[in-house]
């Protein structure tokens, strides 16, 4: 287990600037959800109390919501990797670095 919010947090290299929430894998296999801030550009102020729960980071499919979030260098994201899921990060801008493949 692990909180989506705090995992942001440990992962963000300084302020996260705007964030945009996808849907909950959960809510689309139950069919529910109604969140109105879905798809839109917030704060990480108002993103952080809806990311602020624990999921299950272990196999067997996400069991969090879609994220996007950017700082001043990286764009963060929820990846899902043979089940398990985790947060991945690309640079913002141009930028020389080593690329990987999602999910490694």
């Amino acid at each position: 287990m692990a909180n989506l919010a705090i995992m942001f947090e440990r992962i963000a290299k300084g302020p996260i600037l705007g964030v945009v929430i996808g849907w909950d894998a959960r809510e689309l296999r139950s069919n529910r959800g109604n969140f109105e801030q879905y798809g839109k550009l917030i704060t990480w102020n108002l993103a952080r109390p809806i990311l602020d729960y624990e999921y299950d980071s272990g196999y067997g499919g996400a069991d969090c919501h879609a994220v996007y979030a950017w700082t001043e260098t990286q764009v963060i994201f929820v990846t899902e990797y043979d089940g398990s899921t985790s947060l991945a990060e690309v640079p913002r801008n141009p930028t020389p670095c080593k690329p990987n493949f999602n999910g490694n």
